[in-house]
């Protein structure tokens, strides 16, 4: 599944880069963390497939809400992505010629230690030589501008999924992700001192004074 998370331009160059090499390092950045997790299958599937392999999933999102992450050497990414996954993996995007993905690919591409082509299962590996898969982790992150006109952006996935280490698959339906991506700075101004804030949602603090 995707996991989303605003952040500022500055985190994000220092979580790819190690250092901030962003242009404007305030800039309000999407990150989206690809995240497995075998324990989500249901009962009956959960017998079937007791592992990952990897996937192809169909992402769609508007792209006319995004602007290129800009830097402060003049160079420019529609998008960036990092794998996050510490062992062997095949991570890649199917871009246009606007280098816009549509399709996220990865895969295991451990051969040679048991158990082989995968990224997490549900069985607890004990053997000599075996190492014991996770049954959940982070996979990769993309990170994202979205421009300042845009107060929230739809992202849509879903695809195939290998499982089994290769032999069999199953097809992930499409899930919907909705993002608020304006974050908003208020000021509120009481004139009477008996005025009362009955409700506050999200994260706010709220600084009151006596304005008469």
């Amino acid at each position: 599944m995707l996991v989303s998370e605003l952040i500022t331009a500055g985190e994000a160059s220092i979580a790819l880069y190690g250092a901030d090499y962003s242009e404007n390092s305030n800039e309000a950045i999407l990150k989206l963390t690809l995240n497995g997790d075998i324990t989500r299958f249901d009962t009956d599937n959960s017998s079937l497939y007791t592992s990952v392999a990897g996937a192809e999933l169909d992402i769609l999102l508007d792209w006319t809400k995004f602007e290129a992450i800009e830097y402060n050497d003049g160079t420019s990414e529609t998008y960036e992505m990092s794998k996050d996954y510490a062992g062997e993996l095949f991570l890649g995007a199917i871009t246009n010629d606007n280098g816009e993905f549509s399709k996220i690919v990865f895969s295991s591409l451990n051969t040679s230690t048991k158990p082989v082509l995968t990224l997490i299962d549900s069985v607890s590996t004990t053997g000599r030589g075996e190492t014991d898969r996770p049954t959940e982790i982070n996979l990769a992150t993309i990170y994202l501008n979205p421009l300042d006109s845009a107060d929230d952006v739809e992202i849509t996935y879903g695809g195939i999924v290998s499982t089994n280490q290769g032999d069999a698959s199953y097809t992930q339906l499409s899930h919907s992700l909705e993002v608020v991506t304006k974050t908003y700075d208020a000021i509120i101004s009481t004139a009477a001192t008996d005025t009362t804030i009955t409700k506050l949602t999200g994260d706010v603090t709220v600084d009151l004074w006596d304005a008469s």
